[in-house]
């Protein structure tokens, strides 16, 4: 977690909830969206008796839900707040999000030579019905996640359960909250699907009184995604 999202955690008072749901490729978005939707329905119903239990002096505040995180999950947060409108988040602030992966540039042919097919092959094929993978210490995956989504297969491997678009899940959300995107102007990955991105998230949603959005580019030395973390 970057310092500066910690710092605004302890400024404002706030308590810091972080869900553990399934990842890909060992789950499809289907599972991973059940997986934040329990996580949800859990903060609503479990968390204030879970921290009242051992912090009686804490009192949880679930008018004032303020989401974030980075890379997948700042699609995470960004879907939290689309799609489950029963918790009234207000705030949300993705760093480097997947904005979209109904861009065509998520379904091209790879970013860059050499092709990582073999990566991305030789783990699915070590896969076992059933394998569930939680976590992942950076850098364990990292190679295999730049794979999928150099060789485009990350639609693919999500599967085809409309929710995973962005653009869609906003469109069909009747309340959005204050979003805040941070991108790297040097993300080889996400640099030219983000601008697409944010026209079809965005587009209709600028005409409308009340909206309230920011898209800040923040400098990233050579074009690595996770190098905008540090920039931020």
């Amino acid at each position: 977690m970057p310092l500066w999202e910690t710092q605004f955690v302890n400024y404002h008072g706030a308590v810091l909830v972080s869900p553990s749901f399934r990842l890909s490729p060992e789950a499809t978005g289907s599972d991973i969206l059940c997986d934040i939707s329990e996580f949800w329905a859990w903060v609503r119903s479990g968390l204030p008796t879970a921290v009242s239990a051992k912090l009686p002096n804490i009192v949880i505040d679930l008018t004032r839900i303020a989401a974030g995180g980075e890379s997948a999950g700042g699609y995470i947060a960004l879907q939290s707040a689309f799609l489950f409108p029963e918790m009234a988040i207000r705030l949300v602030m993705a760093q480097y999000p997947t904005l979209d992966i109904s861009h065509p540039r998520f379904h091209s042919d790879p970013f860059q030579a050499p092709s990582r097919a073999s990566v991305v092959a030789e783990y699915l094929k070590g896969l076992k019905q059933g394998d569930i993978r939680l976590s992942s210490p950076f850098p364990e995956k990292w190679e295999l996640m730049m794979s999928i989504l150099d060789e485009g297969r990350l639609p693919e491997l999500m599967g085809p359960d409309d929710r995973m678009v962005l653009s869609t899940s906003m469109e069909r959300s009747k309340s959005i909250p204050a979003i805040w995107i941070t991108q790297g102007d040097s993300d080889h990955l996400l640099q030219c699907a983000a601008r697409g991105g944010m026209g079809s998230m965005w587009g209709f949603r600028l005409m409308s009184p009340g909206f309230r959005g920011a898209l800040s580019s923040v400098r990233n030395s050579g074009n690595e995604h996770m190098r905008a973390a540090v920039s931020t």
